[in-house]
């Protein structure tokens, strides 16, 4: 890695490194390489950008230099996000289980989803990627999907009323954002989500929010059959976007802004890093090579 940072100061750049997980996130394999290399992708940096300020206190003691930059969305390409919303005549209300590695948390879904599809006709369940929902759950009540690109996702999302999120308590989960959150709002989806993070991070009434995974289903339940809830909800969640500046044409100033101000620091910044190896070296980290700040 830190030949990596000598060839872009050699020409006149600035490395940052942009990381939005906790390394927990990571799979066995990740994590691994990642700690052989004394996580040099943090250290042997100009700086770090993640967009939680949980994860980016979790960085400091890697990399002194961190910005956090909040997520933001772009605007749904549908012209009423909200009448949309309502499904068309005759079909049914869609769910969307959307989430990665949460394994544990959709086990706990799985008796709660097969009490609702054996109690009511009216819903399907959107499914992607995970092997252990599909095959718990009556197969004519669910559309399976592989991993899909992120456009195919946008696009799987805007066809459905409600999307449910389990998110268990701790760390790693701490450090996430809301950003599925964003996505559900600007494709007219009411979020049911939590315990961890949405609470504590959003209002109230921008979606709905439980105090443990247990809860989700029953939530979900209650909301699916009040279509005038779920729309005062998805009105209150766009207004939240618009009021905190998170749709991209606000935020890309932001960043722009941002990003010119570190561009002037450059020198400065080139100074700390190198003042960094130094003392990384000292204190008899693997640090390869000799950084130069001849350009």
């Amino acid at each position: 890695m830190l030949e990596h940072l000598e060839w872009f100061m050699k020409r006149n750049c600035i490395l940052l490194v942009d990381l939005d997980d906790h390394f927990e996130q990571f799979n066995v394999a990740q994590r691994g390489k990642l700690k052989q290399q004394d996580y040099a992708i943090l250290r042997f940096s100009h700086g770090v950008i993640t967009s939680n300020s949980w994860l980016a206190k979790e960085f400091f003691g890697y990399n002194p230099i961190v910005f956090t930059l909040d997520n933001c969305i772009g605007k749904s390409q549908r012209s009423n996000v909200i009448l949309n919303h309502r499904p068309s005549k005759g079909e049914k209300i869609k769910i969307l289980i959307a989430n990665q590695n949460r394994h544990k948390e959709h086990l706990s879904l799985i008796p709660s989803l097969k009490n609702w599809l054996e109690e009511e006709d009216n819903i399907h369940l959107e499914i992607i990627n995970d092997q252990a929902l599909k095959s718990a759950l009556p197969s004519k009540r669910i559309t399976h999907h592989p991993l899909l690109t992120y456009l195919q996702y946008r696009n799987l999302l805007k066809t459905c009323q409600i999307a449910l999120s389990p998110l268990e308590k701790g760390k790693k989960n701490r450090c996430k954002t809301v950003v599925k959150w964003q996505e559900c709002t600007e494709e007219g989806v009411v979020l049911v989500a939590g315990p961890e993070l949405y609470r504590v991070t959003l209002n109230n009434n921008v979606g709905c929010w439980v105090d443990n995974t247990e809860d989700i289903v029953t939530k979900a339940r209650r909301i699916y059959t009040n279509e005038t809830e779920r729309i005062n909800i998805l009105k209150n969640a766009q207004q939240h976007i618009h009021n905190y500046g998170w749709e991209c044409t606000a935020q890309s100033r932001w960043h722009r802004w941002l990003l010119e101000k570190i561009w002037q620091k450059q020198d400065k910044l080139n100074w700390l890093v190198s003042k960094r190896v130094k003392m990384l070296k000292g204190m008899g980290l693997n640090c390869k090579g000799k950084l130069s700040l001849k350009k």
